[in-house]
């Protein structure tokens, strides 16, 4: 979860550490609210054929959030 949030703290390095040991058929998923330009650069360096999806405002589920 929030994947953007992972490089603002600085764990690019050890994220690079991660997929270079990763072996065999692995599957990779990154969420987030908002993904920056260095989010989806990561993405295109690390995952093969990576996909996203978007939900806009009207697809969102009608529901009641109370604080």
């Amino acid at each position: 979860d929030e994947a953007d949030r992972m490089l603002d703290m600085g764990f690019t390095d050890d994220l690079a550490v991660i997929f270079a040991g990763l072996r065999g058929p692995v599957q990779t998923l990154f969420f987030s609210a908002t993904f920056t330009e260095a989010t989806t650069a990561l993405a295109q360096a690390y995952l093969r054929d990576p996909e996203s999806i978007k939900v806009d405002s009207e697809q969102r589920a009608n529901v009641s959030e109370l604080v």
